[in-house]
């Protein structure tokens, strides 16, 4: 048809050349959307199933790990049938994993298909092995008062909300912003109805909050600049030893022990703490050292070099 078209040119004819042109332009827009669109229906399906695989299987992940849900509502002799139940479910996604495979193999699929496919039945492969679990914790959810169910779906809308800042938080920094001013108050508040005796924790907390809410409004990307670089050190260095100092200050005081869950136990490395504020003091300085010779184009010593790598393998 470009052959066609290129003679239609060559020889005047205008108006028959715009029409082929025409064609060939419908043509591949047609066979455009047929390659988007090639099967859609299979992949989107199979991929949103993945997804929501993937997330029920970390909200059971959660419940059975991290709660206390799995001791009071399951019973010994429903724990051993899950178990033998188990084999039978990884059995089953065993076989119709490769029906699957098998089916894909004659269309000729290509091998991303097949990982689609092998990730999507994995995961609800694993899911049908709490078949039990799923069961009681629905006996279970069905047999509380209807103000729990309600707390556990306020918490669960919460979470949602909270992972929906998080994703427009990409684009739009100045979400912490608000999110850093909200929670300096609500936890100064929290903490001050909650310790009985007199402190600075809920106004720190409060300050530390409103604080960071700083950080967000600044642009993404800043020049060099020595004298934040070395500020943020003598901060973080400021902050460590009033942080020690408290710790040492605090003696017997349960309402301290309690809020920063604090064991009373001989650390393993004494001199630790001393020896992180050195690297931090140290890198602090090296970025000093580092970016007045490459302002200056100046080559990096042989020294610095060293002490750039020691300190970076140091704080790994």
């Amino acid at each position: 048809m470009l052959n066609q078209i290129e003679e239609l040119l060559s020889a005047r004819d205008y108006k028959a050349a715009m029409q082929l042109s025409e064609n060939l332009r419908s043509l591949a827009l047609k066979g455009l959307h047929y390659f988007q669109t090639y099967d859609l229906l299979m992949l989107m399906a199979m991929i949103t199933l993945g997804y929501i695989s993937w997330m029920v299987f970390l909200v059971l992940h959660v419940l059975q790990a991290y709660t206390l849900l799995p001791g009071d509502i399951f019973r010994k002799e429903e724990a051993v049938r899950q178990k033998s139940n188990t084999g039978k479910a990884q059995l089953c996604g065993c076989l119709f994993m490769a029906v699957v495979s098998v089916l894909l193999f004659l269309e000729r699929s290509p091998p991303l298909y097949h990982a689609y496919f092998a990730m999507t039945i994995f995961l609800w492969t694993q899911i049908l092995n709490e078949y039990k679990f799923i069961k009681a914790l629905w006996r279970y959810l069905r047999g509380r008062e209807s103000d729990y169910v309600i707390k556990l779906l306020a918490l669960g809308l919460v979470s949602v909300i909270i992972l929906e800042l998080l994703v427009h938080s990409f684009t739009e920094r100045k979400l912490y912003t608000w999110c850093f001013l909200i929670v300096g108050a609500i936890a100064s508040i929290y903490l001050y109805k909650s310790i009985p005796w007199r402190s600075g924790i809920p106004v720190f907390v409060c300050l530390t909050c409103w604080f960071l809410s700083l950080f967000t409004l600044m642009p993404a990307e800043i020049p060099d600049n020595n004298k934040l670089v070395n500020a943020s050190g003598v901060m973080v260095i400021v902050i460590g030893l009033t942080g020690k100092w408290l710790d040492l200050k605090a003696g017997v005081n349960r309402f301290w022990f309690g809020i920063c869950n604090h064991e009373k136990r001989q650390p393993k490395f004494p001199m630790l703490f001393q020896l992180q504020a050195l690297l931090v003091g140290l890198s602090s300085v090296m970025v000093f050292l580092s970016t007045s010779h490459r302002t200056v184009k100046q080559e990096l010593h042989t020294i610095h070099q060293l002490m750039n790598w020691f300190i970076a393998g140091m704080l790994l």
